[in-house]
């Protein structure tokens, strides 16, 4: 049985505008943009991981994980199940990092960004809590 991979990811809303970074040496998905996130460490709960993996990605420390979706995702090499989480409340300056090109978006700015298809579905969900604004 194929081993899945626990991911859990930040979203942190400023404005109506949510973090994306440009994603680091993974091919495919190397350049393509992402949410801060990563693996859900063994006994850490996924809203401490994606808490954990938004303070070490971006420097800004957050509060009031609001679980958006969870879904499981399936790679050609890899089986992933995403816990994806938005943070209305958040601290500090996110850090100045020229490679990963940390930028706020709005959701019809993600919409045209190239990314990895699971993300995809988190913009679905991120409109669907939207209608009506």
């Amino acid at each position: 049985m194929e081993q899945v991979t626990q991911i859990a990811l930040a979203l942190p809303v400023r404005d109506g505008r949510v973090l994306a970074g440009r994603r680091l040496g993974d091919p495919p998905f190397e350049g393509c943009w992402e949410f801060p996130g990563g693996k859900i460490r063994s006994g850490e709960s996924p809203a401490d991981a994606a808490l954990r993996e938004l303070l070490e990605e971006t420097g800004i420390s957050a509060s009031g994980p609001e679980l958006l979706c969870v879904f499981p995702q399936q790679y050609a090499d890899r089986s992933l199940e995403l816990h994806c989480f938005l943070f209305q409340t958040w601290t500090g300056a996110v850090a100045d990092d020229p490679a990963r090109n940390w930028t706020w978006f709005t959701l019809a700015e993600l919409n045209r960004l190239n990314m990895p298809r699971a993300n995809r579905r988190i913009l679905k969900e991120l409109a669907a809590g939207n209608d009506g604004e």
